[in-house]
């Protein structure tokens, strides 16, 4: 059965932008030290980052908890699977396909949630939207850091 609307969709938007700037190095590296340092979402930054290209702020209503759900049952417990492999297990590269179809699921709940907000003009670069502690000024300078390399990767 074919989608009703885009936001029925696995291949949506924010999915083709998340596909894209995640292929340069420099901003994949920086996602994913923000990630394994200061427990950052990386799929709320990479939608912080195309809201931040769009020049949209970032919707006043709570992350859905489809995907808050989403993100602690499968995302986290794959993640955590896959890392625990050696790279050399051929499991850990099947593991990590699965957990790239998972966060593309992820990234389609926050996509169908973001269809139905109201942008505001919250500052994007704040860390309680990613997941990261409140006072944690390195990973604030290190997100400002990442919008400035994903800008110029977007360029």
């Amino acid at each position: 059965m074919p989608p009703k609307c885009a936001t029925d969709t696995l291949d949506n938007p924010l999915w083709q932008f998340a596909l894209g700037i995640y292929a340069h190095t420099e901003v994949q590296q920086r996602l994913l030290q923000l990630q394994d340092e200061h427990s950052a979402d990386v799929l709320l930054l990479l939608l912080q980052l195309w809201l931040h290209q769009r020049g949209d702020g970032w919707p006043d209503a709570e992350l859905p908890s489809r995907y808050l759900l989403w993100r602690e049952q499968m995302i986290w417990p794959l993640r955590r699977l896959r890392r625990q492999l050696d790279k050399t297990v051929p499991l850990r590269a099947s593991l990590q396909q699965v957990e790239i179809e998972a966060e593309q699921q992820g990234l389609a709940y926050l996509w169908q949630w973001l269809a139905l907000q109201e942008r505001s003009s919250t500052a994007l670069a704040q860390c309680w939207q990613v997941g990261c502690a409140t006072d944690d000024v390195q990973a604030s300078e290190r997100i400002q850091q990442l919008l400035v390399v994903a800008e110029q990767a977007s360029n």
